[in-house]
């Protein structure tokens, strides 16, 4: 079976400062057995400034919520969470102060 065949389609949103320079959202095609993270690298892969300040020690920044289909995906298996044709991927910036 060829990639062709076998790609998972998913959107990816971006609010805020991840909005994929303007344009808010972006649909990404992967092989099968794809994960969030793989979504979320291959989405942000054009900019480096963003991709390094959205990923940290491993994961993704205290600063960012990511959301699986409207639920947090960290309650869905966080990054490694595998994802099916269609789904949504929402990636919002915790806006916070003191």
């Amino acid at each position: 079976m060829d990639l062709v065949d076998s790609a998972v389609k998913v959107k990816v949103k971006g609010m805020g400062w991840l909005n994929m320079g303007g344009r808010g959202e972006l649909l990404v095609e992967l092989g099968d057995e794809v994960s969030v993270g793989d979504a979320l690298r291959e989405a942000y892969s054009g900019d480096q400034r963003v991709s390094d300040r959205l990923f940290e020690r491993g994961g993704v920044s205290r600063d960012v919520i990511v959301l699986l289909n409207g639920v947090d995906a960290e309650i869905c298996g966080g990054l490694g969470a595998r994802l099916r044709d269609e789904d949504v991927i929402t990636v919002v910036p915790v806006v916070h102060g003191g």
